[in-house]
């Protein structure tokens, strides 16, 4: 099975030419430190506060959205994802909104496509009732290649114990 998700996102990474993908890890990178803390979004900020660390529970957390989406499809990731939101204002967990906020700012700010999820500030909240509501093979591939460009982002930072 993990032979299986690991080929299956292999072919999504060699479908995706290496422009691209390195345009894409430009934009991971711009979200990423663009991305803010909303409490009542229930989005935490991955990168931490000096801008060179994050918490190595969201390495998994990255990593997993294309596995999520190749195994389940879009619609079941998406809702697993905005699901998990942080359990304290003031020590919020690694979770999983947070990986779908920086992947739909990195969708908006992509010029390839069309897609805009920044309306008042709910990234997360706004790919998620899209997905939900639009059975889009285009948002499907662009989250899958936005969540491996990020996925290779987080990994150039300093991944830290919480």
């Amino acid at each position: 099975m993990v032979t299986v998700i690991v080929s299956l996102l292999t072919l999504i990474a060699r479908t995706m030419n290496k422009t691209r993908n390195n345009y894409l890890i430009g934009l991971a990178d711009v979200a990423l430190r663009e991305q803010t803390a909303n409490e009542n979004f229930g989005v935490s900020r991955i990168l931490k506060e000096n801008n060179q660390d994050i918490d190595e529970a969201y390495n998994g957390s990255v990593a997993a959205l294309g596995v999520s989406i190749a195994m389940s499809e879009l619609r079941p990731s998406m809702a697993i994802y905005y699901q998990d939101k942080p359990n304290s204002p003031t020590r919020p967990k690694a979770n999983r909104r947070s990986v779908l906020d920086v992947v739909s700012r990195i969708i908006t700010m992509d010029t390839a496509c069309n897609f805009d999820f920044s309306a008042d500030g709910k990234y997360a909240e706004n790919l998620f009732r899209y997905a939900i509501a639009h059975d889009d093979n285009g948002l499907k591939k662009e989250v899958v290649e936005c969540s491996i460009a990020l996925k290779q982002v987080v990994r150039t930072y300093n991944l830290v114990k919480s």
